[in-house]
């Protein structure tokens, strides 16, 4: 029973992400701009306008990461020499799926999209690529990368990878 009103609790808490909240809206000349970030399921074309249907997803850091993912089993911890247990994440973030079903959005004739590649003639160094086309921006999308997108009066007008080691 407990660890149902800790579920609910966090569902709750984290469900509101899909709304326009201040942490992630800004305003550029006099216009919003929210963003979020998603798993990419598909990138399509329907009459002449490119759609991308997404997962949104939840990206905590800090104490909340930690307490959400020991709620779930994902966390990882080490015991210290006083015998304190000490909690921690990989990667020191935590991504949880907020929706169930996914959602599509149309992206704008300029969108910005932007992708990390490693580059095999320097060491594999990882570089950031800007893509002028969602043809070639399609090649890019698998279901492990998470992307951050930003909307703007409905259409998506970036869309970059988000750097996982």
């Amino acid at each position: 029973m407990k660890l149902k009103t800790i579920l609910i609790s966090f569902l709750l808490f984290f469900l509101p992400c899909c709304k326009k909240s201040d942490n992630n809206q800004t305003i550029t000349e006099n216009k919003s701009v929210q963003k979020y970030f998603c798993y990419i399921n598909r990138l399509y074309e329907t009459d002449s306008a490119n759609f991308i249907e997404v997962d949104l997803v939840n990206l905590l850091t800090g104490d909340s990461a930690i307490s959400a993912s020991k709620n779930f089993g994902d966390a990882e911890f080490e015991i210290n020499d006083n015998g304190d247990t000490i909690w921690f994440l990989p990667n020191d973030y935590y991504m949880m799926n907020v929706r169930i079903d996914s959602l599509k959005f149309q992206l704008d004739k300029n969108c910005k999209m932007d992708v990390w590649i490693s580059d095999q003639s320097t060491n594999y160094q990882v570089t950031q690529k800007s893509l002028s086309a969602p043809e070639i921006f399609k090649k890019y999308i698998d279901s492990t990368k998470v992307f951050e997108i930003y909307l703007s009066e409905n259409y998506v007008t970036t869309i970059k990878e988000f750097w996982t080691p």
